[in-house]
């Protein structure tokens, strides 16, 4: 973003909207301090359909939704492999079964390819994760870019904060 900021001459720019994102963690940091949320397990994660087979991209530690929660006070329970680029894992529905108590937040932007969490609904094996059954698993509003800059970052504080504080 820095770069991008100087090469064409808007650092002052990118400062002020750096200065928004910093607030606004600030926010959202203070929000949940204190609260049952804070220290909560969580996992991040998007998906795709390959034929009728569901493929989940949980975003582990360097990812943007894993370090932005992270920063929220919550704990990533992905310790799966990630890729160093982008710090997205890759697992199937018995894979995300593992993260045993973590709270599950996903991309609520529905593919035009395919509905994944439709599919994932009609899994049992899905059904039975306790995140699951137990009514904590989240979707982030739609158009929220998980690999975006600072402005995308804020909407993912506001989401991770108010899906934690609607209750």
């Amino acid at each position: 973003f820095g770069l991008i900021a100087e090469a064409t001459g808007r650092e002052e720019r990118a400062e002020e909207v750096i200065a928004d994102f910093d607030a606004t963690l600030a926010e959202g940091q203070e929000a949940l301090a204190g609260t049952d949320a804070e220290g909560t397990e969580f996992v991040y994660f998007d998906g795709y359909l390959t034929g009728s087979n569901v493929a989940l991209r949980p975003f582990g530690q360097g990812s943007l939704m894993g370090e932005i929660g992270e920063e929220l006070g919550l704990v990533n329970a992905w310790d799966g492999e990630v890729d160093p680029a982008y710090g997205l894992g890759s697992t199937d529905i018995e894979g995300m079964s593992a993260v045993g108590d973590a709270t599950f937040f996903y991309t609520g932007t529905v593919d035009p390819a395919g509905d994944v969490m439709g599919e994932l609904e009609q899994n049992s094996v899905w059904s039975s994760i306790p995140a699951v059954e137990e009514g904590r698993a989240y979707a982030f509003p739609e158009g929220v870019w998980t690999f975006g800059g600072p402005a995308s970052a804020s909407q993912a504080v506001d989401a991770y904060v108010d899906l934690l504080t609607r209750q």
